[in-house]
């Protein structure tokens, strides 16, 4: 190797040393201090030195080491590994710092990040606090707004409109049959205090979850589309935060404290909004209301009734969910239109009205049927009320 005349220092930076040290710095002759310059007796034995930390190697001593050799050096305690490398630089030329390239291995990964239709948000797991609530909300708003101006919003709202509304004149009809003047009066007055109602079942963590927050925000503008007070929205999920049930609270719902497994009851017309849950849910709300009475007063929003038939095997389908099996002559089912920025939200999802004709045209043995149901098998799809 043929090394130009010239001195060469590395100075390692670690913790403790002074700022103006870099990793492997090489520094010119000419900016040298005096104090650094090598004795005349060393500087007539070698033509080249390399400063190797506080010792001065020859030109002889350098060709005897290896090109690449580690340097250990101890600083407040704390041992690092340097690689020490010589390199040939002539005296003209300037001196180049060289970094350490930075580690990779404790990088923190980066989140995948959803975006549905302009809203883009980390799944990012939010501290059960008090301090969160603003920006929640902020970001429910944002999702509303975006789903007001959807293409799925525009094509949706006139079909839940019209299901409702059949739903709400099966029950005038009742109600117009005749009967002493005082008990219509008493039944107006109550009829426009508690006319119509909302439950909405499972619908997630919307604080972290971008799906479960669009869910929230449609299930807003059904609730205007159809005036229902938003007090009468009865809502939950056995995975809310205390800072979600906070954020609940400010939009007006009405929280449920206890774990219903979908099992309440109607005595008005109420919209059941439940996207995405297990089948035994939809299946415990059917017994609940096994009735041509109550049936007819309810609506339900989430999973095809009639994908369930398709999916599932027929025995587990007529063992297992038996009242979703038998009442699926008496359902009209509509699907929720489809578009391609909402796929993952609103995927396999129908709107389902019970009308009182195809109800009283089913077999009379169906209304039978009042067992409570039990689910055998442990795959279940349901959060099962650990009190019972």
């Amino acid at each position: 190797m043929d090394y130009h005349s010239g001195r060469y220092e590395l100075c390692c930076n670690s913790k403790g040393q002074k700022k103006d040290f870099h990793p492997y710095a090489y520094h010119c002759p000419s900016t040298a201090s005096s104090a650094d310059t090598l004795s005349p007796a060393r500087q007539s034995t070698a033509s080249t030195t390399v400063r190797y930390g506080r010792k001065y190697l020859t030109e002889e001593d350098v060709k005897e080491r290896p090109l690449t050799r580690k340097y250990n050096q101890c600083t407040s305690g704390v041992r690092t590994q340097q690689r020490l490398k010589f390199m040939s630089v002539k005296d003209d030329e300037e001196w180049q710092t060289v970094y350490r390239k930075k580690s990779t291995k404790n990088k923190k990964k980066v989140l995948p990040v959803t975006r549905v239709e302009g809203a883009t948000t980390c799944n990012k797991d939010w501290e059960n606090s008090e301090n969160d609530c603003p920006l929640i909300l902020l970001k429910i708003q944002q999702a509303k707004e975006n789903l007001r101006t959807s293409k799925l919003w525009d094509l949706f709202q006139s079909t839940i409109q019209e299901c409702f509304i059949n739903c709400l004149e099966q029950v005038k009809e009742k109600r117009s049959q005749p009967t002493p003047l005082f008990e219509i009066v008493a039944e107006v007055s109550s009829v426009k205090q508690v006319n119509r109602s909302c439950v909405c079942y499972g619908i997630g963590q919307f604080s972290s979850c971008v799906i479960s927050r669009y869910q929230l925000a449609f299930l807003l503008l059904i609730l205007e589309k159809l005036e229902i007070p938003k007090c009468h929205c009865y809502i939950y999920d056995p995975s809310f935060t205390g800072s979600e049930h906070e954020v609940l609270k400010t939009l007006g719902l009405s929280l449920i404290l206890e774990n219903e497994e979908g099992k309440r009851g109607v005595d008005s017309p109420t919209l059941f909004y439940m996207i995405h849950c297990g089948k035994a849910l939809y299946n415990n709300l059917l017994w609940k209301n096994w009735s041509v009475d109550s049936l007819s007063k309810v609506v339900i929003i989430g999973n095809s009734f009639q994908g369930f038939e398709q999916r599932l095997p027929t025995r587990i389908f007529l063992r297992e969910y038996g009242y979703i099996s038998k009442v699926l002559q008496g359902t009209e089912e509509k699907q929720f239109p489809s578009t391609p920025q909402h796929s993952d939200i609103f995927n396999d999802t129908a709107v389902h009205w019970f009308p009182v004709q195809k109800l009283e045209g089913l077999d009379s043995e169906t209304w039978l049927l009042r067992d409570e149901p039990v689910y055998e098998s442990e795959d279940v799809e349901i959060i099962r009320n650990q009190k019972k």
